[in-house]
C-alpha cells in the first residue's frame, strides 16, 4: 500500500527512490502507459500538469486515488523524456518470477542478456500483442519496470507474465527455437505442437553457442543486401511466423 501524502505537494525524495528502484512500486508515464497500468495493477498516486487536471478528470483516475500536480522540471526527471506528456501514476510493481514458466501450449519469447532497455519493452510490446504465453529474460538485463521499459512497452509490461532467469540454459518442457543468421525457414516443416520457446539474443552478440546447439536454428530471409534487422523486430517476425505456423 502506497503511504499517505497530506502536505498537497509531490513527495520528490520518495519519487526519486521509487524511480530507482528501491521501492516495491515503479512510476508510470504517458495516457496509454498510465492506462495500462491502472487496468492491471494497484495505482495509488496520479501526478499531472496542473494545465491538464480537467483532461485527467474525466479518465476518472483521480476517484480514490491521492493525486497533486507536479511542475515540469519534476516530470522531466521521473519520466526520462524532454517533452514528458504530462501525467503519471505511481503503480505496485508485479511480480517478475525467478523460475521457469509454467509449461503450457503456446509460444513463451526468451531474450538473452538484452542490456538495451528501449529493445526489452518493445519486445514485451510485440509478445502481448502476438499472443506470447511470457516472455523470459535470460541472464543480464534491465529492470522491466524501469522507466524506459514501460514507455517502450506502451504498458503492456503490465499484461504479460514476466520471468527473469540468470543461468543461461533450454527451458525445461519446452521444444526450443534458436533465432540465428542463416537459420532455416520453418513454416514448410510439420507444425510443432506442444510448448514452445522462441530465444533471442543480443544485437550485439546473438545467442551463446551452447544455447545454439540445444534447440532448431530459425532465421529469416533477407533481401537487398541487408545484413541484419533489430533485435525486437527480428524477434516479432519470428514469434509470428512460429504462432502461426503453429495454428496451421
Amino acid at each position: 500500500m502506497l503511504p499517505r501524502f497530506d502536505t498537497g505537494h509531490p513527495p520528490l525524495k520518495w519519487l526519486r527512490k521509487v524511480a530507482k528502484g528501491q521501492s516495491p512500486f515503479c512510476i508510470v508515464e504517458g495516457w496509454k502507459c498510465c492506462h495500462e497500468a491502472i487496468a492491471k495493477v494497484e495505482c495509488g498516486l496520479v501526478l499531472y500538469r496542473e494545465n491538464l487536471k480537467d483532461r485527467v478528470e474525466r479518465t476518472g483516475w483521480l476517484e480514490r486515488r491521492q493525486h497533486m500536480p507536479i511542475d515540469e522540471a519534476s516530470l522531466r526527471e521521473f519520466s526520462g523524456t524532454q517533452s514528458p506528456e504530462g501525467v503519471m501514476v505511481v503503480a505496485q510493481r508485479p511480480k517478475v518470477k525467478t523460475s521457469a514458466p509454467e509449461v503450457q501450449a503456446g509460444v513463451t519469447l526468451v531474450v538473452v542478456d538484452w542490456r538495451n532497455p528501449a529493445n526489452l519493452g518493445a519486445m514485451v510490446r510485440s509478445c502481448h500483442a502476438l499472443g506470447a504465453e511470457s516472455i523470459v529474460l535470460m541472464g543480464h538485463g534491465p529492470d522491466f519496470f524501469s522507466p524506459k521499459v514501460i514507455r517502450s512497452s506502451m504498458g503492456s509490461v503490465f499484461h504479460l507474465p514476466l520471468h527473469h532467469l540468470p543461468e543461461l540454459c533450454p527451458l525445461p518442457g519446452f521444444t526450443s527455437f534458436m533465432a540465428a543468421a542463416g537459420g532455416e525457414d520453418f513454416r514448410d516443416a510439420p507444425p510443432p505442437s506442444g510448448p514452445l520457446a522462441l530465444y533471442i539474443g543480443s544485437e550485439s552478440h546473438g545467442l551463446p553457442e551452447e544455447l545454439m546447439q540445444k534447440g532448431l536454428k530459425v532465421g529469416i530471409e533477407l533481401h537487398n543486401r541487408c545484413e541484419s534487422l533489430s533485435a525486437p523486430i527480428a524477434g516479432s517476425l519470428l514469434l509470428d511466423k512460429l504462432l502461426q505456423h503453429q495454428k496451421r
